[in-house]
């Protein structure tokens, strides 16, 4: 069976993003799983920083990459190219991990009453929900994107549920923000667009030479 590059993108994208954190958590002697974010496996003060880091910004790079592969296949669709800038934006948001990092953890007590921040840190609290905003509007732009075609049509349907599932999952991670449960709900989130990711690469990888030859 055939794996192009776009689809071992999508793939790598999510493996990449996910041992991150859980390797991150796992070394880390002070990381908070269920009230921390994920953020805060990067921030200043946590135990080993560069490894999700490192993690988020190959997995940014990763992304953006799939936007790129994605835009080649499925340009002809109607708004698929805004859903394509707006997926590489997510992607762009996630590579600046290195620059855009918190000074502290949300889970310290601290965190929050000292109005000096160094610019990394007001980057990362400008990126981040920017990111996160871009990626809901990408879901949703995609997905009707995609409805348009006949082939495409399963994607569609698996595409509505992603945005049902990360729907769900965000409004919990707001209503339990810095409260147990907060962590876990987040990680949930983004497994769940690293999967459909992976799916949107494969499928749209599987799909070109049939649309080619057609």
């Amino acid at each position: 069976m055939r794996i192009g590059w776009l689809a071992a993108a999508g793939v790598a994208a999510g493996v990449v993003f996910t041992a991150g954190w859980l390797v991150a958590g796992l070394v880390s002697r002070t990381a908070d799983v269920g009230r921390g974010t994920l953020s805060d496996l990067g921030a200043a003060t946590a135990d080993r920083p560069w490894i999700w880091n490192s993690a988020r910004t190959v997995a940014g790079v990763l992304v953006v990459a799939v936007s790129l592969g994605v835009y080649r296949r499925a340009r002809g669709l109607p708004g698929a190219a805004a859903g394509v800038v707006l997926l590489g934006l997510f992607g762009a948001a996630l590579a600046a991990a290195f620059v855009a990092r918190r000074d502290c953890r949300t889970t310290e007590p601290a965190c929050g009453t000292d109005g000096e921040y160094s610019w990394q840190h007001v980057a990362h609290e400008v990126a981040s929900p920017f990111g996160s905003f871009g990626l809901m509007i990408a879901l949703v732009v995609l997905t009707r994107a995609f409805a348009h075609d006949p082939r495409l049509a399963g994607l569609a349907r698996y595409s509505r549920a992603t945005v049902g599932a990360f729907l769900v999952l965000l409004v919990a991670y707001l209503l339990l923000e810095e409260r147990p449960g907060a962590g876990i709900s987040q990680r949930l989130s983004s497994l769940v667009v690293f999967v459909w990711l992976a799916a949107v690469a494969y499928r749209l990888d599987r799909l070109a030479p049939r649309a080619v030859s057609s």
